[in-house]
């Protein structure tokens, strides 16, 4: 079965839209997280079974955050990933994952990690 994306009642949308905020839908057992990063429960939504199929009790919570807030946290987090793909281009890794000395690169061979697509 494809995935399928719950919906968010329109009347939300619009309201959130207007008040400068995003909304998504967040599992309840992450709901201590998604607070400490700002995200607050949207008032008037019962939260709904997460997986019908899967037999659990996980539901899910709408919550809203003011986008800009949002935004923010995205540039952060892509700021680590973009650094991260840095030194995986040079060959190292500092994140704890590997040695700070590197990944070992056979000799004779290069690294062959490119940011060009399709190689």
């Amino acid at each position: 079965m494809a995935s399928m994306k719950l919906a968010i009642p329109r009347e939300i949308q619009e309201q959130a839209r207007r008040d400068g905020k995003v909304v998504r839908w967040i599992l309840d057992t992450r709901m201590t997280e998604a607070h400490s990063n700002d995200w607050d429960k949207v008032e008037g939504v019962e939260p709904v079974q997460a997986n019908p199929m899967s037999g659990t009790d996980e539901r899910l919570v709408l919550c809203s955050k003011y986008a800009d807030w949002h935004e923010a946290d995205q540039r952060s987090d892509e700021q680590v990933v973009d650094e991260r793909e840095k030194q995986l281009m040079r060959g190292q890794v500092s994140d704890g994952s590997r040695s700070s000395s590197g990944v070992h690169v056979p000799q004779g061979q290069t690294n062959r990690v490119t940011t060009q697509r399709g190689l």
